[in-house]
């Protein structure tokens, strides 16, 4: 069933690396254009999905996959955060979405594998950080690299 999993991901990552290739060049652009990176990520994808499908034909150790096991506990966690982060992206914009998710993720993962969230300093701190280091990263791209970052709908 894995390898199953495994070769699903692999055709999608060739038919998004077959659509990169549609994107045009300009000549005088020598730095492999807007696909470049792309083709680059979707190549070690497909390279790693190879290498697993191998370690996994190799190993018959007869450990079943189970895929409902990626939606449960830590993984599921994080996965539903994700797209509530994304949901939230749509109405709140970077700023406000991005430092939710990130105070949040931070302390719920903190509780998780420390057993204690810490104190309501230690907290505090660390959401402060964690808001001045997304206001850090809004004003670099939006600012500096002028790359414009989600607006919030609702506002």
């Amino acid at each position: 069933m894995e390898i199953l999993f495994l070769g699903i991901l692999f055709i999608i990552s060739g038919i998004l690396f077959i659509q990169t290739l549609s994107y045009s060049v300009p000549s005088y652009d020598t730095s492999g254009g807007p696909a470049l990176f792309p083709q680059y990520i979707l190549i070690l994808m497909m390279i790693s999905i190879v290498v697993l499908i191998i370690q996994l034909l190799k190993n018959k150790s007869g450990k079943e996959f189970v895929f409902l096991n990626l939606f449960r506990g830590l993984r599921g966690m994080f996965l539903l955060t994700i797209v509530l982060y994304l949901i939230a992206l749509k109405f709140f914009g970077f700023f406000i979405a991005t430092a939710i998710f990130l105070v949040f993720t931070v302390n719920y993962l903190t509780n998780e594998y420390t057993s204690s969230i810490g104190t309501v300093k230690q907290v505090i701190i660390r959401s402060v950080f964690l808001v001045a280091f997304t206001a850090a990263i809004y004003f670099l791209f939006g600012d500096i690299f002028k790359i414009m970052l989600p607006k919030a709908s609702l506002f």
